[in-house]
């Protein structure tokens, strides 16, 4: 009897195999046609602005200070749908599965789906959407006057370093304090079998979390890196243009930091003195 239903029990476990892949694949297209939809709204008149239309003053205002906040719109499209992702593997998905989950399992996926997963990758999102973005703020800040703009939030150097070093230093180290102490709990009262699979899972868990996190501390210390010294060297190569007599130069301003403030500083006093040689 139990060779005979066989064939229908692996029928059946392919059949909701299949219909999770299928859920799992509409959900996430759900969640990144929102997005696109969302994105590609908030960013219209930044789009109309590049295609070379007239604007008035005010939407002239309104592209500045978008163009200021676009990383921060990308990182935030992002949270909001690794919260709604976490939302959905951890509740929804396992109801229209008919699976009983239960509230302890469900908060410790979304713990690693929406606080884990997602802050690293909101964190790597607005790091390299600023990165390549600065690339275009001339366009839209040509005497770059970045700070007089209002309403944009200023993320300091020393904020900057300090959640990269938290995201690739802490978040890493309490994921696998708490994953250590849960086995931990599941090998009391084990057979030898079963903590023999509870160790050899433990195993393949560890060796992935520690790859993921090397990729991700490289990436974010690399773009973190880059948007200090970048700057900091466009700053250099204006001075030394100054310093060979050339008064005419500039130096790129591309963010609203202390960095920023700084090349703001240096422009203007290479103004000053472009006005004290024609006196």
């Amino acid at each position: 009897r139990d060779l005979h239903s066989f064939p229908t029990r692996r029928s059946s476990d392919l059949y909701s195999c299949l219909r999770e892949i299928a859920y799992s694949l509409v959900a996430f297209a759900a969640l990144v046609a929102v997005g696109q939809w969302l994105s590609s709204r908030w960013t219209a008149p930044i789009a109309r602005a590049v295609a070379g239309e007239p604007l008035p003053e005010r939407e002239a205002a309104l592209v500045r200070r978008r163009a200021l906040l676009y990383p921060y719109l990308l990182a935030g499209v992002t949270a909001t749908g690794w919260m709604l992702a976490g939302l959905i593997w951890s509740i929804l998905l396992p109801l229209l599965m008919g699976r009983e989950v239960t509230p302890s399992e469900a908060a410790r996926q979304i713990f690693g789906i929406t606080v884990i997963a997602g802050s690293v990758t909101t964190a790597f999102i607005f790091f390299s959407s600023e990165h390549a973005w600065r690339r275009r703020l001339p366009f839209f800040f040509p005497d770059g006057d970045l700070r007089a703009v209002p309403r944009v939030p200023r993320l300091m150097v020393r904020t900057r370093l300090l959640a990269i070093f938290l995201l690739v230093g802490v978040v890493p180290l309490a994921v696998l304090g708490i994953l250590a102490y849960t086995r931990a709990l599941d090998l009391l009262g084990a057979d030898p079998a079963a903590a023999a699979e509870i160790v050899d899972g433990l195993r393949v868990i560890i060796l992935f979390l520690v790859g993921v996190g090397i990729a991700a501390a490289i990436g974010l210390s690399l773009f973190a890196a880059n948007s200090v010294a970048a700057p900091l060297k466009d700053v250099e190569d204006a001075m030394a243009e100054v310093e060979r007599g050339r008064l005419d130069g500039r130096a790129p301003v591309v963010s609203t930091d202390e960095i920023g403030a700084v090349a703001e500083g240096f422009n203007r006093m290479l103004h000053g003195l472009r006005e004290r040689e024609m006196v």
